[in-house]
């Protein structure tokens, strides 16, 4: 009885120990589990952030392909303004010149 004692009250001190590594075990998983869940929510609003930069640059982009069209378009009207006071004072010299 004695013999059966001592391996009873070994396998329970080794099952009391197994036990307690096993929490130990199961509170390091949650706490793993609990930091991935959080870099997984960072890791999301990184990429929302990247999002939101890469549709504001698209906008940036668009934004300045019409201010580069608009600025074209009213150098050519300048350069067409130019030429029309050019000829302008042509005809105006030249009229002075039948004057005289």
């Amino acid at each position: 009885a004695t013999r059966w004692r001592t391996a009873f009250e070994t396998a329970s001190s080794r099952l009391e120990r197994l036990c307690k590594e096993a929490e130990h075990k199961q509170v390091a998983l949650d706490a793993a589990t609990e930091a991935g869940t959080a870099a997984q929510k960072s890791v999301d609003r990184q990429s929302a952030a990247v999002k939101e930069a890469k549709e504001a640059l698209a906008m940036q982009r668009q934004v300045l392909s019409e201010v580069e069209a608009e600025a074209a378009r009213a150098a050519q009207r300048g350069r067409e303004a130019a030429e029309q006071t050019r000829v302008a004072r042509g005809e105006a010299q030249a009229a002075a010149d039948e004057e005289r």
